[in-house]
């Protein structure tokens, strides 16, 4: 059983810095540190023999432990910040006590200074007892967190712009709500020193704000009463700064804040690009998400018009003409309008055949909604040159990066007697994967030692058939594709218009070299050279001359070295999103 300690420091300028708080903290071993400082644009990294330390031109504490849980690999993670000096072999006290409790998922321990919790039941924590324990008292298996998809909310805690505390309370919350099972152990770990607050200014307006959008997001339906517990609870303490009645408006207005419902309307069954993005966005719902549930066309409608109705924001995601049903009765009863776009059908009709009716109703679509928020910041740029007027963001996509980047994708490229080039798209046209035939073809060198596989439907087999390098392999399972990208040498996407191009960055993280035509979305989130990127995709000549370079120059390390694998995540993107929404 591995064991880490994950801290979140700041403003430490070099390793002198941090050997110094190490010492303070009481830690030898096992440590993986985020210091957020303003010191480099470019992350810093350096690995010791007794744990990592990265740094990173951010801030926000609850984004700091996201990293630290993101990226630590590690069976139990115990969060800390510097404020904290621990017992002598604290570590193998907590992981004792993990052996022993096996049924648990996260143990909360003694920390001396921060509040015990007392009279427990067999030690478990419910959702009431939790908000007392603050974030240096919790341990946790980073297995159980990761697949129920729990993280720090980020619009909350010291260096958020928005809520100021709370995030340890959300997350603990968020745990129970996810059937993880907590224990309060009372074993001491370590002292917590006395410190300033960075973020308690006093019993101001701001305060009571943030309690109340804290409340709200834990207890929902049942906030109201917590929150007039907590000024009855606390009135002596206040009194003296702002009226009851002032801080309870106060709470009341964080509470309505973070109450917005936001109704999703889309494919979330299909295994479509676009629908597989919108299931997404369900993994991380913060309590608040609504979404289409029907399949049928007729209670479809009517479910959303019912949805529409008890919803304060609604989100089209990607193109539907049921949609525009939707669009119209929102421009009547005047609610808050978003449309996720995916795709544009307009840039699309050059290389598929596409109806006008519609063309027309995406347009209809594009002009009757608050706001656009494309995929990527080439859909973004390519919408605002045709229509200036629209309002107009962009999130990019965001990839499931811990099923794909493991240790358990064993890459067998060594024993392969061929270069093994990969790409997705079948033989749709607007993917253009003949035009890599071709080029392979051209060549007598790539010929005899290239292998091609293209994995998507095929619709006229006779075309690829006539090359003895290729190998199509159709419509295959999500898992099966990764297994192939993780054993070939370089994936390709020459596509004429990718709104995102997911599996570009699936096949990076799956550990291939990338060549990518200038066209695909996904570029902009990419370090790439002029030898990584196709800029004329028609042109064979280039095509087959940067696969050349490829097999002879490999470039998977240079762009991994620099990809912001945390930020690139599907979880992060998602909140990335729901808070543009909310917004």
């Amino acid at each position: 059983m591995k064991f880490q300690v994950l801290i979140s420091t700041m403003n430490k300028k070099n390793r002198e810095d941090i050997k110094s708080l190490l010492k303070k903290m009481n830690i030898k071993r096992n440590y993986y540190i985020v210091n957020q400082s303003s010191h480099s644009d470019i992350p810093c990294i350096y690995h010791t023999e007794n744990g990592e330390v990265y740094t990173y031109n951010e801030k926000g504490l609850s984004r700091s432990r996201n990293r630290c849980l993101f990226e630590s690999k590690n069976d139990i993670c115990l969060i800390s910040d510097e404020n904290v000096t621990y017992v002598d072999n604290f570590d193998n006290i907590i992981i004792n006590q993990f052996i022993k409790h096996k049924e648990y998922d996260v143990i909360a321990f003694y920390v001396e200074n921060a509040k015990p919790i007392n009279n427990l039941k067999n030690g478990k924590v419910n959702l009431l007892n939790s908000m007392k324990l603050c974030s240096v008292q919790i341990a946790f298996r980073k297995k159980s967190i990761i697949e129920k998809n729990i993280q720090f909310d980020e619009r909350f805690g010291t260096g958020s712009n928005l809520y100021k505390s709370g995030e340890e309370n959300i997350f603990l919350a968020d745990c129970i709500k996810n059937k993880l099972k907590i224990y309060y152990c009372p074993i001491k770990i370590g002292i917590l020193n006395e410190h300033k607050s960075t973020w308690f200014k006093g019993f101001n307006e701001e305060y009571f704000v943030s309690k109340g959008a804290c409340y709200k997001r834990i207890f929902r339906k049942m906030a109201i009463f917590i929150n007039i517990q907590f000024l009855i609870r606390k009135y002596k303490l206040y009194k003296k700064n702002i009226s009851f009645f002032k801080a309870y408006k106060a709470m009341n207005e964080g509470c309505r804040q973070i109450n917005k419902k936001i109704f999703l309307v889309g494919d979330f069954f299909s295994n479509t690009g676009p629908a597989n993005a919108n299931k997404s966005l369900l993994k991380v719902n913060n309590g608040f998400l609504k979404y289409s549930i029907r399949k049928n066309k007729i209670t479809r409608v009517i479910e959303m018009i019912f949805k529409i109705i008890n919803s304060d924001i609604i989100c089209f995601c990607s193109y539907s003409r049921i949609n525009i049903i939707g669009v119209r009765l929102c421009k009547i009863l005047n609610k808050k309008t978003i449309y996720l776009m995916h795709g544009y059908l307009k840039e699309e009709q050059k290389y598929r055949e596409i109806s006008n009716k519609d063309i027309l109703i995406e347009d209809e679509i594009l002009n009757n909604v608050n706001k656009i928020i494309c995929v990527s910041k080439k859909y973004n740029d390519i919408l605002k040159t045709i229509n200036p007027k629209l309002s107009i963001d962009y999130v990019f996509n965001g990839v499931n990066s811990i099923n794909i980047f493991n240790e358990d994708i064993k890459r067998m490229k060594k024993n392969e007697k061929k270069f093994t080039i990969v790409s997705t798209g079948g033989d749709n046209i607007q993917k253009n994967n003949i035009k890599i035939c071709e080029a392979i073809y051209l060549n007598e060198e790539l010929k005899n030692k290239v292998r091609y596989i293209i994995i998507g439907e095929i619709e006229n087999k006779s075309i690829l058939n006539q090359y003895k390098f290729v190998k199509c392999k159709g419509k295959i399972e999500h898992k099966e594709c990764i297994k192939i990208m993780a054993n070939a040498n370089l994936y390709i996407q020459n596509s004429y218009i990718d709104s995102f191009g997911l599996a570009t960055i699936e096949a990076l993280l799956a550990g291939c070299d990338i060549l990518i035509s200038s066209n695909v979305g996904a570029i902009d989130i990419l370090n790439l050279n002029q030898f990584s990127i196709i800029q004329e995709n028609e042109d064979i000549n280039e095509i087959s001359e940067k696969i050349l370079y490829k097999i002879k120059n490999n470039n998977y390390n240079e762009i991994i070295n620099k990809f912001d694998i945390y930020i690139n995540d599907y979880r992060y993107r998602t909140f990335e999103l729901l808070r543009k929404m909310e917004n």
